[in-house]
């Protein structure tokens, strides 16, 4: 189910770059808003391994790393599908710090 997921989000359009319109002024102007990347996101989150996937797929396939705080019933599993992720990322020489999930489950970090 999770290599399906992210089946899915490799279909996916690339959304960096467009530039869709929003309107156009009076004077003939046209607004758009151009999709970037915003850098780096942050997502916390249940026990939910799974988010672990899709959650680093996704953030890849739109340009940003991302750091994954999930719950500490699953931390071991979480760490593992991102271990797996990283050796991809590494594999194409890219690097394995664009998939990380915080290996601490306190709530004091």
């Amino acid at each position: 189910a999770m290599a399906e997921g992210i089946e899915v989000i490799v279909e996916l359009d690339d959304p960096v770059g467009k530039e869709p319109v929003i309107g156009t002024r009076p004077n003939g102007i046209e607004i758009k808003k151009m999709r970037i990347p915003l850098g780096v996101v942050c997502m916390i989150y249940e026990a939910r391994p799974n988010v672990t996937a899709d959650a680093g797929a996704l953030c890849f396939k739109s340009g940003n790393a991302v750091i994954l705080r999930g719950g500490k019933e699953a931390l071991d599993t979480s760490l593992a599908i991102a271990e797996l992720m990283q050796d991809v990322l590494e594999k194409h020489n890219l690097p394995k710090a664009l998939v990380t999930v915080v290996p601490n489950p306190d709530r004091a970090l």
